[in-house]
């Protein structure tokens, strides 16, 4: 009959229809395509890796300066992804460190910057960063001398070097470097010459450095 017709008919395009969706999707999962968007260039910035020691030879292809602080928020979060980049890379990447802050000149934000090149001074800079970190960020003069034992430093010459300030230019210095690179809040990375946020992720930072 004309309805039985119709149904037979009804049900073979339905068939044919879903042959071609499944040739369609088998054809599609022959194509890789990436829908993320490309990274945004980043802006060209001058700044040089300063004195404090760096991590990594220094003709490493891929040259990174963390630019921080001890307090500001997000900053540890951003340590750790710089050095889950130095342990993915190895000896293909140099770390360095250098300061940019905008608090008061007897903050302990400020001493804390001064303390680690006072740290640096007895080549332990990074033990006393690691230390900082590992901890919450020193409050005041007595925090700063114990995170000092941590560090094995000699509490006497470090303590010396905190009175006397010995190292406050070189803290002005890295200041005044970073800020005159527009780079104006921490934390943020200069991955082979290029400004990028601290607060960018793991994935997008390995895309900068490759």
């Amino acid at each position: 009959t004309q309805q039985k017709n119709d149904v037979i008919g009804n049900m073979k395009i339905q068939k044919r229809a879903i042959l071609e969706r499944k040739a369609a999707d088998e054809r599609l999962a022959k194509v890789k395509i990436d829908w993320r968007l490309p990274l945004p260039n980043m802006p060209k910035v001058k700044v040089a890796n300063g004195t404090l020691d760096g991590l990594g030879p220094a003709n490493a292809p891929i040259d990174i300066i963390l630019v921080s602080n001890f307090h500001c928020p997000g900053c540890a979060q951003t340590v750790k992804k710089v050095f889950d980049l130095k342990e993915k890379y190895g000896d293909r990447l140099s770390l360095h460190y250098r300061f940019n802050l905008h608090e008061s000149d007897q903050s302990i934000v400020r001493t804390t910057a001064e303390a680690a090149y006072c740290a640096n001074d007895q080549k332990h800079f990074w033990d006393f960063h690691n230390a900082v970190v590992a901890t919450n960020p020193p409050l005041d003069m007595d925090s700063l001398l114990a995170l000092a034992g941590s560090a094995k430093l000699d509490a006497d010459q470090f303590n010396k070097c905190l009175v006397d300030r010995k190292f406050k230019s070189m803290v002005d210095q890295d200041i005044a470097e970073t800020d005159k690179a527009g780079i104006t809040q921490a934390p943020a990375l200069v991955i082979n010459g290029q400004l990028v946020p601290g607060q960018t992720s793991f994935e997008e930072l390995v895309s900068y450095t490759e």
